[in-house]
């Protein structure tokens, strides 16, 4: 019985979390590529937070739209002509992504990963899409 109340409460906790998140500039994502391979597998859980644009780095993870699908790549290349431009590539990629990151495509940079737990959402996502 014992059992059956921790596995409530850690639901009921997980669920205010996600909740909790949705009205702040935190955003809670499962990772659904392998594209981030040995920092990020697909299946765990990250937490990103909405810095300030201008205070990104080179090296920092990163997520963000692109073609309407939140991507989450590392920052290569910060451009500064007219204005602020990333240039991004998955860790287990060869090539740099060969779009623009502009402020509008940004959602936020990652300060926190969970191994695993995001596993459900991707089968999900995958039964919904037909991957």
């Amino acid at each position: 019985m014992r059992q059956i109340i921790t596995a409530v409460l850690l639901i009921f906790l997980g669920i205010v979390l996600v909740l909790a998140l949705c009205f702040t500039d935190y955003k809670m994502l499962a990772v659904g590529s392998n594209s981030m391979n040995d920092y990020l597998a697909k299946g765990d859980i990250i937490i990103a937070y909405k810095d300030d644009f201008s205070n990104l780095e080179v090296g920092d993870v990163i997520v963000f739209k692109h073609e309407n699908v939140d991507v989450i790549h590392r920052i290569v290349e910060i451009k500064n002509e007219d204005e602020i431009v990333l240039s991004t590539k998955g860790d287990n990629n060869e090539v740099a992504d060969g779009w623009n990151i502009k402020e509008d495509d940004y959602i936020g940079k990652v300060i926190f990963k969970v191994k695993c737990l995001g596993y459900p959402t991707v089968w999900i996502n995958e039964l919904i899409k037909g991957d």
